[in-house]
């Protein structure tokens, strides 16, 4: 991948504390493209979003993965790193292509 490669889509993937998550590509000059917002999450609606135009990604560029969560009901127990639905991650998934 040191020579770049080319995001074609994505998707992202939270459990039932998710509240919002936003996967970004910021360029090595600094300027932020959104590639997939998703402001109010639900688990049961997960998909791959397919990007109308490919987006490069060079040497210096970064990706940036952001989700909120929210724990403060009043059940409210630990949770924890983990696969199971009563744990919690935050995942942002690739679809790639490298130059030939």
């Amino acid at each position: 991948l040191d020579q770049g490669f080319t995001i074609h889509s994505m998707m992202m993937h939270m459990h039932r504390l998710g509240k919002s998550g936003k996967l970004s590509l910021i360029k090595a000059d600094g300027t932020e493209q959104t590639l997939v917002n998703i402001p109010t999450w639900d688990f049961d609606w997960q998909f791959t979003y397919i990007l109308e135009d490919s987006v490069s990604f060079q040497d210096g560029d970064e990706l940036r993965l952001r989700c909120i969560f929210d724990n403060s009901a009043s059940d409210a127990v630990d949770v924890s790193w983990g696969e199971g639905t009563d744990d919690e991650m935050c995942v942002g998934n690739l679809y790639i292509s490298t130059p030939e």
